[in-house]
């Protein structure tokens, strides 16, 4: 059953939660690149990757650890093009973030903290697409460039 968007409830009781290792950053224009864990209320799992970019107020960077909760069915229904706003602010090193995130068929949030540096406070408004890791391996969860030179079919 999809989504209630107008009431921002969720009827089927279906829902994802998962916890999100990001880099993010910018002055103007900004990415962000995250491995995400992801669990489903009908007991799904997956590890994604999403990555953005879009625009972003303040010049900073730095790395988070977020919870997220979305009203999407199932993990599978977070894949694709999304959206992602936000607002951080920190001092001495660390900060705390918080937003919103959206895509076609699901709305959530998610909030949580890191490390970086630049201006005190920023904001950022982000297209993302979000895929599910095939197999991941320690290694490729550190670098993502190595997990696609090793596909055969790159070659």
């Amino acid at each position: 059953m999809i989504n209630d968007p107008v009431n921002l409830i969720d009827n089927s009781g279906l829902f994802t939660v998962g916890v999100s290792f990001n880099m993010s950053g910018g002055g103007g224009i900004g990415g962000t690149k995250g491995i995400n864990f992801v669990f489903d209320s009908s007991g799904g799992f997956a590890i994604q990757e999403t990555v953005g970019v879009g625009a972003y107020v303040g010049a900073s960077g730095g790395f988070s650890v977020n919870v997220e909760v979305t009203t999407a069915d199932s993990v599978d229904q977070l894949n694709g093009w999304g959206v992602q706003a936000g607002a951080a602010a920190g001092a001495g090193g660390g900060f705390v973030e918080a937003g919103a995130i959206a895509g076609p068929d699901y709305l959530g949030f998610y909030a949580g903290g890191g490390v970086g540096g630049g201006t005190p406070a920023s904001a950022s408004f982000y297209n993302t697409y979000t895929q599910p890791m095939e197999n991941p391996s320690f290694t490729d969860l550190a670098d993502p460039i190595s997990r696609q030179k090793k596909n055969p079919a790159d070659c």
